[in-house]
């Protein structure tokens, strides 16, 4: 499912672009300039999450959960953003004790 439909990216764009414009008017093309590369990257960024690729920054894993709760319980999870931050509080405050991963653990097979 794309994040945003086709009438929200011409929305956004225009809405970008009267941004732009009014910017340089009021400050000049040279401090436009600053406003219009961040305005590139926000608008990279948001192609980036709705291809399903990386974001520009990268994807980065929440502070304390290991490779493999990542690529196994983070990935999947719906309280991981697009942006690649993980929204849950309890993973932020106590790193690997929210319910994905406890159940991955539960449920991964033991070594006798």
């Amino acid at each position: 499912m794309p994040l945003l439909t086709n009438d929200e990216k011409a929305l956004l764009q225009d809405a970008i672009s009267i941004y732009l414009q009014l910017i340089q008017q009021k400050m000049g093309p040279a401090e436009a300039e600053k406003f219009y590369g961040v305005a590139q990257q926000l608008v990279q960024k948001l192609e980036d999450a709705e291809a399903g690729g990386a974001p520009a920054g990268g994807v980065k894993k929440p502070r304390g959960i290991s490779d493999e709760w990542f690529e196994h319980c983070c990935r999947s999870c719906d309280k991981f953003s697009p942006a690649g931050q993980c929204l849950d509080k309890i993973t932020e405050k106590y790193p690997g004790k929210c319910d994905p991963i406890l159940i991955y653990e539960r449920n991964k097979p033991r070594k006798p």
